[in-house]
């Protein structure tokens, strides 16, 4: 039985592109990846040994495999730097999150549905975003970047 990985690389690199900033920190975490390898997780700021821990994976009949879509704090790559960990002990949190410059958000209409409810949801989701305190973070060139969300 020959077995085809499921990833492709050059899409993982585009998204991966899509997705990131220049020294900015994702998570790459795969829950329920059984009983000898509990969650996978690690911590990746380099587009290519990103790629390399998906496609390794693969081959694996894990659910799901997750990552980021806004930045972690980059502290994190201290828990598994550009590598992934089986059984990993912790894993990012909301409060890892430095800077959401992507905000996912679903919305189901029905006839019950008031404007004036869809407005305050709105409203709701807009000050969730625009509330976050001002981020510093240091990338590789010794630049302090500055950004408030």
């Amino acid at each position: 039985m020959v077995v085809v990985s499921q990833f492709n690389r050059a899409d993982i690199l585009r998204t991966w592109a899509i997705f990131r900033q220049p020294c900015e920190v994702i998570e790459l975490r795969i829950l329920h990846a059984g009983y000898n390898n509990g969650t996978i997780s690690g911590y990746f700021d380099d587009a290519k040994m990103f790629a390399d821990a998906v496609v390794a994976l693969a081959d694996e009949p894990y659910p799901a495999y997750y990552f980021t879509i806004n930045p972690v704090n980059p502290e994190l790559l201290a828990r598994a730097s550009n590598v992934y960990l089986k059984k990993a002990k912790y894993t990012s949190a909301d409060k890892d999150i430095i800077v959401l410059h992507w905000l996912p958000m679903e919305k189901h209409f029905s006839p019950s549905t008031t404007k004036r409810d869809s407005l305050n949801s709105a409203a709701s989701t807009t000050v969730v975003a625009t509330t976050r305190s001002r981020i510093f973070m240091r990338c590789g060139d010794g630049a302090r970047r500055s950004s408030s969300s």
